[in-house]
């Protein structure tokens, strides 16, 4: 039988100078750009709109209006009067939509079954073409934005980057400041929304991109069908110019008061322009990946030393001047020491002996291999040729690899005098009041306490071609092995099975620190050795820990798996475990357990996972406790290696071009000097006190409130999984209507089924009014558990979900960790297929029913300013 994932063949892509695979362009007669990028790897297609513009167009009274104008566009027009018409016709389409906002680009894209190619481009067309901007809707909308802004507030580090950004840009911020002034947004009227349509929405400064399962013909027809009487205009950045931004004067030093327990360093110049130099433009990208080589002289000086946990540099690709950004991680004690090391990093940049000729070459292919990895998922690849189009232009994209194949060491030297070698820049450092008084740099160091506003068809899934999935045991390890004969890319993925029920309270993040510390050496690899071939060879290491499993997974170039392979194989046999590489792993992950607390949504879930689980092993942090992790030791964690890492309990799934008999002569080798182990599946253990509500209240000054409820739900063996899934996402659906669109309470409001195997179902609202928001999330709730769906309306949103499915599979990682998962939640990685034909036979009832049967006894966390919350409606549910 042909499966989804016979579907899923990616596209085969080589790499030369000038060449990308697949992609072709044309210029209609009135200067309109048409891309097209053709990938017949799933039965989905991206249309894409992007125009140039963004932050850098906006004088100070039109700053942020870019974005708003984004929000705008999901709105009514001439063709769709309104915005509920609007999403109403998306999920006929079965289209997944968005838009962004950057200083020189604003996209907007669906995702949609390829045979509503036409329906699509068609919808496209009456949305660019004849927007309303009805004064009712911008109102609305300026609410929503301002809870994104709301949003970025509560971030810590979004205060850090936009106070260095107001010093480094200090004559045109609004022009590098794309979420924008809020009371330029809230006091914007209609008109200015038509200026900016008037002076850059034309086809002249626009590009339209047809990506996936595409014919080129069929497009540049279609193209030329619906958009060749867009009328074009004078160049609306002659008719409207962008200043210079004047050099930085002197350097400064600023520190940004916030309550986190780390220190954020970062150190911020002025770069090169695309246009204005090119050159650099290239060395610059080409020096920051030899500094991100685990072996540079850059990462051992100042992360092998344990000063930073983390450090990078990196410059931004724009035409009207790119920053360059220094950007690290340490503790407020170690800042100073830090900070002095990095400067005298700098200091030797242009040394002739700072980098090797082989960490040159070696940087130059982790730039072509990026790009070969960014190119599996077409969806998201359209982006990356949107936004080099609307900067640098295709040109310089198509020639991109060739030139940095070019950069020699004098190149990178000349940059570096250039723009970073006692040049001025602003030094900015995240800190908590508390601890600045530590940091010698903010001694005389301006203080900046930002304050913090507020916002009161069916698809097909016929395979194309026969991509069969094998499974065998190679000394009792299970290996599931799915063929992609013409992927460049190939992912392992070794799962652990357990989870956090496996580890128990005692060794909670114990196993993720294990593998953390394998991605960096083994017994065959020391640690210079294994980033050194890692780099040469393309490949990645990564390790990752749920509530189910814990994974250790390889990306690699299909060339040279056999090596990458060899190299991860040692690496989760064998992992050298000492107290060096302990140390700064222990340093990593003590501050991310301490930057969960930082950052409002992942504190959220985390409040919330306790407040659901209770006693349960899932209440655990995967990340483990600062106890726990402090007091690790290096025989504890090669004990623990020694005692469960086990034949018994690895299942390894592999995607790619490569055969059975390379994945067993690679395997067998290695894996028969692990122990046999006895691993049994435990047996689920039910959530506790599933029968009431209970509720978890954080109070905290933050500019929105976070609201996030759980409750018990079907998991992916259970035959309620499939009409649970539906409902929750004709829920998400109706909450971002009935929150976002028509009242205005929230940015970001929806709902999803998870896929643990003790298994949960959430609903999420950021807002302002948590009580109005709630109890419109109940009445939602309410409605899907007693009124059944109309059946019209569940065949667009079962089309919407199946876009959304596949999206999710395009790369050979996704599909590697979609059959691992499946395989041990549902007990067959095949389920997935039948859970997806299910789809198709779920009818209004079932979703009513499931509704009913779990949609209740909300456990809710809330985080912000919670006084005067309405505690009785949490539990009402």
């Amino acid at each position: 039988m042909r499966t989804l994932f016979a579907a899923l063949l990616l596209f085969a892509t080589s790499v030369h100078a000038g060449d990308i695979p697949g992609l072709t362009s044309k210029k209609l007669k009135n200067g309109l750009e048409v891309i097209v990028i053709e990938n017949h790897a799933v039965p989905i297609a991206t249309i894409e709109i992007a125009v140039k513009s963004g932050g850098f167009v906006e004088t100070p009274e039109y700053s942020g209006l870019s974005h708003l104008y984004e929000h705008m566009f999901f709105k009514g027009n001439r063709a769709i009067p309104n915005q509920e018409a609007y999403v109403k016709r998306l999920r006929e389409l079965g289209a997944a939509w968005n838009g962004t906002t950057q200083t020189e680009r604003v996209d907007y894209f669906f995702t949609l079954p390829s045979q509503n190619l036409r329906e699509g481009s068609v919808f496209l067309r009456d949305a660019l073409f004849y927007p309303l901007f009805q004064q009712k809707e911008l109102e609305r909308e300026r609410v929503v934005v301002l809870g994104e802004f709301d949003r970025n507030e509560a971030n810590p580090q979004f205060h850090l980057s936009r106070t260095i950004d107001q010093k480094l840009w200090y004559q045109y911020f609004s022009r590098k400041n794309v979420i924008g002034d809020r009371e330029v947004i809230v006091t914007t009227p209609r008109e200015k929304m038509q200026t900016l349509k008037e002076r850059y929405y034309v086809p002249n400064n626009s590009a339209l991109l047809f990506a996936g399962d595409v014919n080129p013909d069929e497009a540049y027809a279609l193209a030329d069908e619906l958009f060749s009487e867009w009328k074009a205009t004078d160049d609306p950045h002659k008719l409207y110019p962008v200043p210079a931004h004047p050099p930085l004067k002197q350097s400064s030093t600023i520190a940004v008061i916030q309550p986190v327990n780390t220190a954020t360093l970062k150190i911020a110049w002025q770069g090169p322009s695309m246009l204005e130099d090119t050159p650099s433009t290239f060395a610059a990208d080409t020096f920051s990946f030899i500094l991100q080589q685990p072996n540079s002289r850059f990462s051992r000086n100042l992360v092998d030393s344990g000063l930073f946990d983390f450090i990078n540099v990196f410059y931004f690709s724009q035409v009207h001047t790119g920053p360059i950004n220094a950007f690290g991680q340490t503790s407020p004690e170690r800042l100073d020491k830090a900070h002095a090391a990095l400067l005298n990093e700098i200091k030797h940049f242009t040394d002739p002996d700072y980098f090797t000729d082989e960490e040159l070459a070696f940087a130059k292919d982790q730039l072509e291999f990026s790009e070969i990895y960014n190119r599996e998922r077409t969806s998201d690849f359209v982006h990356t040729v949107s936004f080099w189009w609307s900067t640098g232009g295709l040109d310089y994209y198509r020639n991109y690899l060739d030139n940095l194949r070019k950069v020699s060491r004098a190149d990178i030297q000349n940059y570096v005098r250039r723009y970073i070698d006692g040049k001025p820049s602003v030094t900015g450092v995240l800190v908590s009041d508390e601890n600045r008084g530590k940091i010698a740099l903010l001694k005389n160091a301006e203080v900046v306490r930002p304050e913090k506003g507020s916002s009161a068809t069916a698809m097909s899934t016929t395979a194309k071609a026969e991509t069969p999935t094998e499974e065998f045991d190679v000394e009792g390890v299970h290996v599931i092995l799915r063929r992609n004969p013409s992927s460049e890319t190939v992912s392992a993925k070794a799962f652990l099975k357990g989870g956090l029920g496996f580890g128990g309270r005692d060794r909670a993040g114990l196993e993720l620190l294990m593998l953390q510390i394998a991605e960096k050496q083994s017994k065959n690899y020391s640690k210079e050795k294994m980033a050194r071939e890692l780099t040469r060879l393309g490949a990645q290491l990564a390790s990752n820990a749920t509530f189910d499993y814990s994974t250790f997974t390889l990306t690699s170039l299909q060339r040279n798996f056999a090596d990458s392979m060899r190299v991860f194989l040692d690496a989760l046999a064998h992992p050298l475990i000492n107290d060096s590489e302990l140390a700064l792993a222990r340093e990593r992950r003590i501050n991310a357990i301490k930057g969960e607390e930082e950052n409002p949504d992942a504190y959220i879930e985390r409040l919330s996972t306790e407040t659901i689980y209770g006693d349960h092993p899932n209440a655990l942090n995967p990340l483990g406790t600062e106890a726990i992790v402090k007091a690790a030791t290096a025989k504890q964690l090669a004990d623990l290696h020694a005692s469960t890492v086990n034949r018994s309990r690895l299942l390894l799934v592999v995607v790619g071009n490569v055969t059975r008999e390379q994945v067993e002569s690679l395997l067998k080798p290695v894996v028969k000097d692990l122990p046999a182990g006895r691993y049994q599946a435990a047996g689920i253990a039910p959530i506790p006190n599933a029968d009431r509500a209970a509720t978890k209240l954080v109070a905290r000054d933050l500019p929105t409130v976070y609201v996030e409820g759980y409750f018990p739900a079907p998991n992916v063996k259970s035959d309620d999984y499939a009409a649970m899934l539906v409902g929750m996402n004709i829920l998400s659906d109706r909450l971002f209507e009935e929150v976002r669109t028509k009242r205005n309470l929230s940015y970001a409001a929806f709902s999803q089924l998870r896929r643990r195997a003790a298994n949960v179902a959430e609903v999420y609202v950021s807002t302002p009014d948590p009580n109005a928001a709630v109890q419109v999330i109940r009445d939602e709730v309410e409605k899907l558990r007693t009124t059944p769906v109309p059946d019209s309306e569940l065949k667009d949103y079962l089309r919407q979900m199946k876009t959304g499915m596949l999206m999710d599979l395009q790369s050979a990682n996704d599909i590697a960790g979609t059959l691992g998962e499946w395989e041990i939640n549902a007990g067959d990685w095949s389920a997935f297929d039948a859970t997806l034909r299910k789809l198709d036979d779920v009818t209004p009832e079932q979703v009513r029913r499931a509704m009913e049967k779990y949609a209740h006894n909300v456990d809710f966390a809330l985080l912000g300013k919670v006084e005067g919350v309405n505690e009785k409606l949490l539990t009402s549910f």
